[in-house]
């Protein structure tokens, strides 16, 4: 192994730590607690929401659960369920000007973890049924520990739609910074009478 192999070795262990301590702080804040498996998936996902730009592909995220419900494939409902948590927990800024919303993807990725943990079999079983329960919650995770790269300007519309997914989602990272914003988040239930 040469100095080059070892230096890259030595900032990938850096970026692992990294995302293990804003994982383990988010989820502290967040008072979930989850199997270290399901921490260790988590771990893929961070990585491979920060390589990936889950628009980059042709098909539509509908249309691959349509095929996969054709096909009842397990690996295409895990494939859905990543890239739901994906964009919902990393890329959710991404949303604030799309029509489609948050909770289609919170649903989506649920309902496709929930078919994983059907088919599989043993400690896989348990964990997709683990992510499916908590896919919400684990949404609110991510999005919190990597607040780093959702630090972007914005301007009035994409607040608004800020203030429509923490609505939805009441979570605690996107009331923060809704509140560093100037704007003090109140979720307020209104009946017509």
């Amino acid at each position: 192994m040469n100095d080059k192999e070892r230096q890259f070795i030595e900032i990938c262990k850096k970026c692992d730590l990294f995302f293990r301590e804003s994982l383990d702080n988010a989820m502290a804040s967040q008072r979930l607690y989850i199997s270290q498996e399901a921490v260790f998936y988590l771990m893929g996902i961070l990585v491979l929401g920060m390589k990936k730009d889950p628009y980059s592909e042709t098909e539509s995220l509908a249309e691959k659960y349509l095929f996969a419900q054709y096909t009842e494939e397990t690996e295409k409902f895990r494939v859905i369920g990543d890239l739901s948590l994906i964009i919902a927990g990393i890329w959710w800024q991404s949303l604030l000007r799309k029509l489609v919303d948050v909770d289609y993807y919170i649903n989506l990725g649920a309902h496709s973890y929930q078919k994983v943990s059907e088919t599989g079999s043993g400690n896989l079983s348990d964990l997709f049924e683990e992510l499916a329960q908590n896919f919400k919650n684990i949404v609110n995770i991510l999005t919190e520990t990597t607040r780093c790269i959702s630090e972007a300007n914005m301007n009035d519309r994409d607040i608004l739609r800020m203030y429509e997914v923490w609505l939805r989602t009441n979570n605690k990272f996107i009331a923060e910074k809704l509140r560093s914003l100037g704007i003090n988040p109140i979720n307020i239930n209104t009946r017509k009478q």
